[in-house]
């Protein structure tokens, strides 16, 4: 099944991008987004960090991988 779109979600990722792609605070955020900083940082938690640590671990493996492999 198919979810269908809700304006709060182009709203999650802009504020995912003003996380990950820009150096505002989550109080600036907050501002921003008419949030609280609490719910910025709980978001950031959730949904950055997590990203983070996922691409983090993506590539070590990579990293581990090409080192098992030998130019020929």
């Amino acid at each position: 099944m198919v979810r269908k779109k809700h304006l709060h979600d182009a709203r999650g990722t802009f504020a995912t991008f003003l996380m990950t792609e820009t150096d505002l605070t989550d109080v600036e955020i907050a501002g921003v987004m008419g949030w609280s900083p609490d719910e910025v940082a709980r978001i950031r938690k959730v949904y950055v960090d997590e990203r983070a640590t996922v691409v983090a671990i993506g590539q070590r493996i990579a990293r581990g991988v090409n080192r098992n492999c030998k130019p020929e």
